[in-house]
């Protein structure tokens, strides 16, 4: 499965916030969840925009993860932490 990992991370001396995005491909089903957990940075919430499916982490803002921009530009969604856009639905 392909997964596009959009990161947004702030860097609070010079007051910039940076955005990008990588691809990765998990090859191991039998360990999907923790892997999908360990992108997101904790639990898994899935989130289906556009008959897209995205996952986050349930707690991104509790656990102060910055405002993803990608997902506010792209989508207008207010996501916190990395964004996880799946290339197919998960079984």
């Amino acid at each position: 499965m392909k997964i596009k990992v959009h990161s947004t991370w702030i860097d609070e001396e010079r007051q910039i916030a940076y955005s990008k995005t990588d691809e990765v491909e998990l090859v191991n089903n039998k360990d999907r969840l923790k892997a999908l957990q360990s992108l997101v940075g904790g639990y898994i919430e899935l989130v289906v925009h556009n008959n897209k499916h995205y996952l986050v982490d349930e707690e991104g803002l509790l656990k102060g993860f910055p405002i993803n921009l990608w997902a506010l530009q792209e989508l207008g969604l207010q996501l916190f932490g990395n964004v996880l856009e799946l290339s197919e639905k998960l079984d």
